[in-house]
């Protein structure tokens, strides 16, 4: 597994080592050897919460470079709920959103749950206003994922084989 981090405030802001992190992560991609890759960042690449539908740099500039090298997952916060995301017409990278941890204030939004299907054909899977946390499990067959509530009790589950 690689396990990417990436600064999307940077990205976002224009600051810091924004004009190499692009080129660096798709090094990273490109010699990367792993079954499964997850990419992550603080900032969501798509949202059907305050956040959404989806965020410009991030989309423009991040959604390219994890579809060309067949990211399995990308990882982030920034709303404060959890989110499972998804292309319907190809497995294509999973946009797991994990915000659960702060303060519940980001709403389901289904402007932007319209907006993003019907524009880029991304459906939302799973979304849930309430405290939690996400568990990953990885194998060589196959990625997992639950989503916690506080009282940890699961709320949500997902499993994928490589190349489904």
């Amino acid at each position: 597994i690689d396990l990417i981090a990436i600064d999307t405030e940077a990205l976002r802001l224009q600051r810091n080592n924004h004009t190499d992190m692009l080129p660096w992560l798709e090094e990273q991609l490109a010699t990367s050897t792993a079954t499964w890759t997850v990419v992550y960042g603080h900032r969501p690449v798509y949202s059907v919460g305050n956040y959404g539908p989806w965020q410009g740099t991030n989309d423009r500039e991040l959604r390219p470079i994890l579809e060309e090298y067949g990211v399995d997952v990308f990882l982030c916060g920034h709303d404060h709920n959890l989110q499972h995301l998804h292309h319907e017409e190809s497995p294509g990278v999973e946009y797991v959103l994990s915000g659960g941890g702060g303060a519940l204030w980001y709403a389901y939004d289904e402007e932007a749950a319209a907006r993003l299907y019907s524009e880029r054909g991304v459906v939302a899977r799973h979304f849930a206003l309430q405290w939690g946390f996400v568990a990953f499990t990885f194998t060589a067959d196959t990625m997992a994922w639950q989503f916690v509530d506080k009282d940890n009790e699961l709320i949500y589950s997902y499993s994928r084989s490589k190349g489904q």
